[in-house]
């Protein structure tokens, strides 16, 4: 018995693997995602938006202006580095190019007649076959499965999108690290 009470407690080895908790959705994030692309990464969805958050800084470098309807799921394109794809509440999917424009999505297709729940691109796409057909398989609230064909330009890179995507990315955590120690200073926080 005495050696049942020495044995940590769920939530001190919870709080031993947790390295941060960071909160910019205002409801559940409902998708999350390490680029395929960039192992430091990462792709949440929730809400009326997306965010990119990069390892070790405490905000996203990357917010997306609000959607025009609830977003249910999203994935990053496993063929372009600056492609993401999400699914909203109204059936719609929306890919947005960030080597094209980071205000709005490149691209909006109406799939279905109810809210996307699920997305998977196939496994037969990825970065070592980029010229193939890429498809994306979407699932809605009714049960139904519908596959899409990706266009192919947002399935083929260009050969320096992925050197163009890590620049973008280094130059918003800058600008994240820059805006913090703006306000720290302001504040008198600073060091």
């Amino acid at each position: 018995e005495e050696e049942e009470s020495k044995a940590p407690s769920s939530d001190t080895v919870a709080s031993r693997l947790v390295r941060a908790v960071n909160q910019d959705h205002f409801r559940p994030c409902v998708s999350l995602q390490r680029s395929p692309f960039f192992s430091d990464l990462y792709l949440s969805v929730g809400d009326w938006s997306f965010n990119i958050w990069c390892e070790g800084v405490d905000k996203p470098v990357f917010s997306s202006p609000f959607s025009e309807a609830y977003l249910t799921c999203g994935r990053w394109s496993p063929t372009r580095p600056g492609v993401i794809v999400l699914a909203r509440a109204d059936g719609v999917v929306d890919i947005w190019d960030l080597t094209d424009q980071s205000h709005q999505p490149s691209m909006s297709a109406p799939i279905a007649q109810k809210q996307i729940t699920s997305m998977e691109f196939a496994d037969s796409s990825g970065p070592a076959n980029p010229g193939s057909i890429q498809l994306l398989a979407a699932g809605d609230a009714l049960g139904n499965l519908h596959i899409l064909e990706m266009p192919r330009p947002l399935r083929r890179p260009s050969p320096t999108e992925k050197v163009a995507m890590r620049s973008f990315f280094d130059r918003e955590v800058q600008r994240v690290q820059y805006v913090t120690h703006t306000h720290l200073e302001r504040d008198g926080l600073a060091a």
